[in-house]
């Protein structure tokens, strides 16, 4: 499986979220407490690596393009399209996992949430009309 089980666009948009997705595990990499010695944090430390593993063999079996700085116009984009994806774990229904959840809640706290979700796919529709390369 190589560059030609993706078009243009998708390489475009899977490097893109892969790379951004480096980026983070570095900086959490990084913190100083990961980042020490202490024996607490070797179990995290070993799962940054296999995630970072992970996604290095994902770019190169798919032949994806190296890592290039994201301009603001990639980096909103991908932001946006993981917390809008992500936002629906925010409500009520979701909450059940983390305890009872009150009477009337999913009426309060669902249609917040959605229109957080929709406001954050507004964001990345804002920042496709940016110019590319910004």
């Amino acid at each position: 499986m190589g560059a030609d089980s993706l078009n243009e666009n998708q390489r475009r948009y899977v490097a893109t979220h892969l790379h951004l997705l480096l980026e983070d595990v570095a900086l959490l990499a990084r913190i100083p407490e990961v980042a020490g010695a202490e024996e607490a944090y070797e179990e995290l430390r070993s799962v940054l690596a296999a995630v970072r593993a992970e996604a290095e063999l994902i770019v190169r079996e798919l032949d994806l393009p190296s890592r290039r700085e994201h301009g603001v116009r990639q980096r909103v984009q991908a932001a946006a399209n993981v917390w809008a994806t992500r936002a629906h774990e925010l409500s009520a229904k979701r909450l059940r996992a983390y305890g009872t959840v009150q009477e009337g809640l999913a009426e309060r706290l669902d249609p917040m949430v959605e229109r957080l979700r929709a406001r954050l796919l507004e964001l990345g529709e804002a920042a496709r009309e940016l110019p590319e390369g910004s």
